[in-house]
């Protein structure tokens, strides 16, 4: 006995656009090496009384629901780290600045201000980010040489050091750069 069922062809036509009609538009997922870069920051803090990397967590997605990262929607990658902004408290992250941060390809804006103990040099690897235009490392406990390689930076329109606290060897002509006391 052979039994055969019929299928109207316009409900296998419609089949698509209720699928994609009622199933939820998703951006792309984080891209494994910007979260590798960002978890390896986190990795590096080992003081966060406030918490402002407790969203930041292996298993979710730092597109979606990281706190303080923006992506590009179509892409995946991290566009934006802006950690001040997470919170109205005053700002204490022991800790210093990974290297990894370097791998963040996409960046447009690094925001690490106001986080009082983040100490250390701003790594080399920084002047890797050929995208970024904004940085912030102002208003912390970062000290040391800037880093040569920052002037590789062609698309850098606007950042802030505490003079204080960094040697300055190179000139940087094209930023425009807000200096901050101690």
């Amino acid at each position: 006995m052979e039994i055969h069922i019929q299928t109207p062809l316009s409900l296998i036509l419609l089949l698509p656009f209720f699928f994609f009609t009622f199933l939820p538009l998703s951006s792309q997922a984080c891209h494994q090496v910007d979260r590798d870069a960002l978890l390896d920051f986190k990795h590096l803090i080992n003081f966060n009384p406030i918490h402002l990397l407790q969203t930041w967590t292996p298993s979710t997605n730092c597109c979606a629901t990281w706190d303080g990262v923006a992506c590009d929607p179509s892409s995946g990658r991290v566009v934006n780290v802006s950690l001040p902004a997470l919170s109205d408290k005053v700002h204490f992250m022991n800790g210093t600045l990974s290297p990894s941060l370097g791998n963040l390809s996409f960046l447009q804006l690094l925001d690490i201000s106001h986080l009082k103990q983040l100490s250390g040099p701003i790594p080399a690897e920084l002047g890797k980010l050929s995208r970024l235009s904004y940085l912030y490392p102002c208003n912390n406990g970062l000290s040391g040489e800037i880093p040569a390689s920052l002037r590789r930076l062609a698309r850098l329109k606007d950042t802030s050091f505490d003079l204080e606290s960094f040697i300055w060897l190179y000139s940087f002509d094209s930023v425009r750069f807000y200096a901050s006391a101690l």
